[in-house]
Formats: C-alpha cells, sequence, structure tokens
C-alpha cells in the first residue's frame, strides 16, 4: 500500500508546490471574504515604505461549464461506485482568486513605449499556488533594477488552486447560486481562458500598449500553448500582442504530442475523485506533509537546502485550505488533462516567427520520474522488446531539439541552477534568464 500511495504521490507533484510564509511581510486586510473583493480590488500589499510594493489583488472569473468535457461525479445512494452528474446547459462557475502583482516603473519613463507584462503560470499538484513564484517576485522587488520601459509581473492561482478552489454554480434555472463542494474535471482550455481574462484586465488598466510574455512551469506548458493556439484564432481579443513564450522545466515532448484521449481522462478523474483520491490525499499531508517534503527533496530539489524551511508548511497549509478542495486540480492533472493535443499548435509556432519560444532549465539533469499518465502500464513483453532495440547513441528529444529541428537558433535554451523547480531554487539566475529573453 505504501508503495502504491507514493507511486501516486510521484504522479502527482510533477507539478511541485513551493512555500507561502513570505520571509517579507505582508499586510493583510482583516475582511477578507472567500466571496466578495473588497472595494479598492487589493487584498494586501507590502509595507508602505517600500518603493514597489508587491499586491496581491482578487478578481473574478466565470467558467462556462461543457457537460462532455468538465464532468462532476457524486456517489451514488444505494450501491457503490460514482455517478457523473448531469449539469444545466448555461451552467456556469463563477471563480474568485487571487494574484500577486508587481509593477516595475521604468526610472527614465518613455511615452508609447509598449509596457511588458510577464504572466506566471504556476504548477499544479499538491499544495500548490501562485506562491511558487514569491521568491521571484521578491529577488525582482529587492534588485531595483532599471528597465527600458515599465515591467509588470502577474502571478495568479490557477483554477482548482488556492484561492480559486471555492466557485459557486450559476445557472439561468437556479436562482440560489450555490457553493460546490467537488469541482468538476477542469482542462486546458478553462485554464487558458482564464489566463486569457487576467491578460484582457491588465490592459484595461493600462493605456500604453503591452506586449506579454507567458512563463508557465513543468506540465502546466500546455496551458501557455492553448493561449497561443486561441489568440491565433482570434487575434482581436487583445490590444497588445504576445510576443513571447518561456518555458521552463518542460515537460517531454511525447507527453505534449500524443493524442487526447478525453474519455480515459474522464474515467481516470472519477476513480480519483472517490475513495482512491481521498486515499492519496490523506498519505500526501499526514504527519503534518512528512512525505511531501521527503519526495520534493528526492525527485524536484537539486539540493534540499534550495526548498526552503518553508517548503512542507506552505504545501501543507495549502493543500488543507478550502477544506482540500485544491484536491480536485490535481487529480485532473493527475488523470492526464493536461498531457497530449498539442501537435497542432507546436507545429504553428515552428512556421511563424511572431511568438518568440524559449526555454530555461535547471542545471541539475536528473530525470524526474513523476508521471501523469499513472494508470499506463507497459506490458512486460514490449518494455523486454523496447530495451533490446534502443540506440545508445540516439539523444531523446527534447523540447528544444523539436523547435531546433531545422533552425539550431530558433529557440535558445537557458541553463540556471537548481532542478525541476529553477524559478524556485535560483531566483536570481531565473531573473537574468529572463532579462536576457524578454526585458532587454
Amino acid at each position: 500500500m505504501r508503495a502504491l500511495i507514493y507511486f501516486f504521490f510521484a504522479v502527482a507533484v510533477a507539478g511541485f508546490g513551493v512555500e507561502r510564509k513570505c520571509s517579507y511581510p505582508l499586510i493583510r486586510q482583516k475582511e477578507c471574504r472567500i466571496h466578495g473583493c473588497s472595494d479598492t480590488n487589493l487584498f494586501s500589499t507590502h509595507s508602505e515604505d517600500e518603493e514597489t510594493p508587491i499586491q496581491v489583488r482578487c478578481t473574478s472569473f466565470r467558467l462556462p461549464l461543457d457537460n462532455e468535457l468538465n464532468t462532476m461525479y457524486r456517489r451514488r445512494k444505494f450501491i457503490p461506485g460514482r455517478t457523473k452528474v448531469s449539469l444545466e446547459d448555461d451552467s456556469e462557475l463563477l471563480f474568485e482568486y487571487e494574484y500577486n502583482q508587481l509593477n516595475i516603473e521604468a526610472k527614465d519613463k518613455v511615452e508609447d513605449i509598449p509596457i511588458k507584462a510577464i504572466i506566471l503560470i504556476q504548477p499544479i499538484g499538491v499544495g500548490i499556488g501562485r506562491w511558487y513564484y514569491d521568491r521571484l517576485l521578491h529577488e525582482f522587488q529587492v534588485s531595483q533594477k532599471d528597465y527600458k520601459s515599465e515591467v509588470i509581473l502577474v502571478a495568479p492561482d490557477l483554477l482548482g488552486c488556492g484561492t480559486a478552489c471555492s466557485p459557486m454554480m450559476v445557472s439561468s434555472k437556479n436562482d440560489a447560486p450555490r457553493i460546490l463542494e467537488k469541482l468538476p474535471l477542469l482542462q486546458v482550455k478553462d485554464w487558458s481562458s482564464q489566463i486569457l481574462d487576467l491578460m484582457q484586465k491588465i490592459e484595461s488598466e493600462n493605456t500604453n500598449d503591452v506586449e506579454f510574455c507567458i512563463i508557465s512551469n513543468g506540465g502546466c506548458v500546455p496551458i501557455a500553448l492553448d493561449v497561443v493556439g486561441k489568440l491565433r484564432h482570434e487575434r482581436n481579443q487583445l490590444k497588445g500582442k504576445l510576443t513571447h513564450l518561456i518555458f521552463s522545466a518542460t515537460p517531454s515532448i511525447s507527453s505534449l504530442l500524443k493524442p487526447k484521449d478525453n474519455e480515459k481522462v474522464a474515467k481516470s478523474y472519477r476513480t480519483l475523485s472517490g475513495t482512491v483520491g481521498n486515499l492519496f490525499w490523506w498519505y500526501a499531508l499526514r504527519k503534518e506533509g512528512k512525505f511531501l517534503q521527503s519526495f520534493s527533496e528526492k525527485n524536484l530539489a537539486s539540493k534540499p537546502e534550495n526548498l526552503g524551511e518553508n517548503w512542507r508548511p506552505q504545501c501543507f497549509q495549502t493543500a488543507r485550505a478550502n477544506e482540500g478542495k485544491s484536491r480536485y486540480s490535481t487529480f485532473a492533472f493527475l488523470a492526464g488533462a493536461l498531457n497530449g493535443g498539442c501537435t497542432d499548435i507546436l507545429e504553428e509556432l515552428k512556421s511563424q516567427n511572431e511568438i518568440k519560444v524559449d526555454i530555461i532549465t535547471g542545471g541539475d539533469k536528473r530525470e524526474n520520474k513523476a508521471r501523469s499518465w499513472f494508470w499506463q502500464r507497459t506490458p512486460k513483453a514490449k518494455k523486454v522488446q523496447d530495451e533490446d532495440t534502443v540506440d545508445e547513441g540516439k539523444e531523446e528529444t527534447t523540447l528544444v531539439t523539436y523547435f531546433n529541428d531545422n533552425d539550431s537558433s530558433f529557440v535558445q535554451e537557458i541553463f540556471t541552477g537548481g532542478r525541476r523547480c529553477p524559478a524556485h531554487e535560483d531566483s536570481k539566475g531565473f531573473i537574468t534568464a529572463i532579462e536576457s529573453l524578454f526585458l532587454q
């Protein structure tokens, strides 16, 4: 049983998690409602004497539900098992969530120069939220660099993570919106719609044009790719432009190119939404996340000390918040909702020059064996056959070699410290890479 739970946990933490208790103080408002933002649209800031405060802001997002893709299950009354919940045709989920924002003003401000906005997409997994980028934002804050244009960094909680775990179900046939106890299966398109909605809100708050860069970590690369797909399908969704994608700790190219199997994903999500998932979640959080810490040290960090003393309590506290409902985004990840279906957009990116694609990689290249297709087993006979036919001199295809097959300079790869979470492990090196790729 211990081995089984360990394997499930290895799957979920492929997206990792980080610390919440910042080493820099936050002043939080006392009236912080689960639903409903303050009039100032600002939940907290850093101390007033800091020139560039990191704001913790609140916003909302309405997600239209798809009966086929956003499946939701409930326990049967009289017989074991779970049954699918039928949703109203116009059902929507109203999410209210927080995001961190850091504005860095240009010292020699020039009018009509586009603002550089960086959207930081967190990984998805046990006890993970926007705080994955706390160290990075703090390092930007204290470095006081002088850039040619204003820079805005935004790190949101993704749907089903952190503060975005208590949506209300609304529909025209239901006059009384209700908070869901369990979340439906979230898909890549849902997270990408949230990111695009946030980008539009950032534009609406600024008079100058905005140039966007999306930085996505680990298994959440497909979210950034789907944003690109939405913009290429309907270009007028943004007044400015998405000019850059930066991927960090990239997943295997095979996980991006394989066909998407929605039926298999839904079946796995149904299984995880029951006893199996509850058992996994309990084991991951027992002893205040002791297993989470040991797994992270072994599989994610270059050195245990890179995680910091707050890694374990942060992940534990966040995973328990909101009645533990962030488990459902982790279950979606486990079920393979973020796997496959990216071939078309990757091929489009290879044949265009409007959006630059670059990669930041941790210098420690040890393999992370955590995988999201936990139910997919290779038959022993096929495994032996594959081992006999392996070409030892052939390098495995990565996202870098995939993009650079015809043009060796299409994608630039920059190495920093760390392993699978370089933005947390080596925030200074990560900032240097961002400056080189996007802020020059």
